[in-house]
This record gives C-alpha cells, sequence and structure tokens, in this order.
C-alpha cells in the first residue's frame, strides 16, 4: 500500500524549488523529484500536469514570498528605503537565480515559447506577479526617499525604468556576480539620475 504524505502537494514544491536551485531546468526532471520525495512519479502528475506547470507554481510562489520579505522589511526601517528595497531584491534573485535567469529568458525571448508555455505563463498572472505587485512596493520608497521632491510618481518612463533594473538585475548577476555593492549603488545612481531630470 502506497505510503500516504501529509502536504504532499507542498512538500512536491518544497524539494522541487531545492532541485532546481541546485540545478538547471533542463537536469531536473520528475523521476528527480519523485525519488527524493521516494513516490511515484505519477504522483508528481496528478498534482502538476508538466514539468513547466511545476516550475511555474515554484516561481510563483518564491517570487510571492520575495515580495512579502521586501514589504516586511522596508516598513521596518527609517531610512535609505530604496537600497534597502534593491539590496533584498538583489539578494534574493541571486539566491534564486537559476529560476530567475530561465523565467526571465523566457520574458526576453518570449515568442520562442511553445504555445502550451505561454498559456500557462498566463495562468499565474504573469506581468502581476513580477511586475506590479513589486512595482507598486517601489513607487512607496520611492515616495519615501524623494519625499521632498516633486516627482510625478505615474510617468510611464518610471515604470519603463523599474522594469530596464528589474530585468538587468539576472544580467548582472552573470557578468558582474563579485561587486554586489557596486550593481545596487549603479542601480540607486540611475534612480538619482532620473530623479534630477524629472523635478516637476
Amino acid at each position: 500500500m502506497p505510503k500516504k504524505i501529509k502536504n504532499l502537494r507542498g512538500k512536491i514544491i518544497d524539494s522541487s524549488l531545492k532541485l532546481f536551485k541546485e540545478n538547471s531546468y533542463q537536469d531536473v526532471c520528475m523521476k528527480s523529484i519523485a525519488d527524493e520525495l521516494g513516490i511515484a512519479v505519477g504522483t508528481i502528475y496528478n498534482y502538476f500536469p508538466t514539468k513547466w506547470d511545476l516550475f511555474l507554481k515554484i516561481f510563483e510562489e518564491n517570487w510571492d514570498m520575495i515580495y512579502h520579505k521586501l514589504s516586511h522589511e522596508t516598513n521596518n526601517i527609517k531610512k535609505e528605503y530604496l537600497k534597502t528595497f534593491f539590496t533584498i531584491l538583489y539578494k534574493e534573485m541571486c539566491r534564486n537565480k537559476v529560476i530567475v535567469k530561465k523565467i526571465f529568458r523566457y520574458i526576453h525571448e518570449n515568442n520562442d515559447l511553445h504555445k502550451d508555455k505561454k498559456n500557462a505563463i498566463d495562468k499565474i498572472r504573469f506581468n502581476e506577479i513580477i511586475f506590479t505587485k513589486v512595482y507598486n512596493l517601489f513607487l512607496i520608497n520611492f515616495k519615501r526617499d524623494y519625499s521632498e521632491v516633486c516627482i510625478d510618481l505615474y510617468q510611464e518612463e518610471l515604470k519603463k525604468l523599474f522594469i530596464i533594473i528589474q530585468t538587468s538585475i539576472p544580467t548582472l548577476l552573470k557578468f558582474y556576480a563579485k561587486n554586489q555593492e557596486a550593481n545596487i549603488q549603479f542601480i540607486l545612481d540611475l534612480l538619482q539620475s532620473y530623479t534630477e531630470n524629472n523635478i516637476l
């Protein structure tokens, strides 16, 4: 008789997250996840129809955790809001770089996605999860740091700048991994430059 595992869905997600953090997407198979848990491969398919569905679920939950960490940490400081915000975002994206790299590559190369993968991305409200929630939190902290400066927070250019910064972090991690402080300062300097040039 097969053993029953309490909260099996959660355990599948946790084990998969560990494997995806340590290996490329291609190197993780459903069998390796099943072996890790001591269950049949078919059991995983009862919860997740494909590896891609499982991968996106992991990303969604992981990104949600990053959002809550950003929100909590920036709520509990009194200054340097944006520095704290981008330090946490940078470190968390670094900690999950294998997953982040894969997802953000598909953002840049959306046309390379098979129709089923595009549909799966749509199912997790991709823009809302990756950009909107984190962007709104960024705006709160931007306003805190620049409270004395009159800037239109709803300029489309500011949103574009944030998207460019967020999607460029994986590139900074790839080519300038040893320069964490310099990379974060580079991001802050970009925002400072934007602010100086867009005062109302």
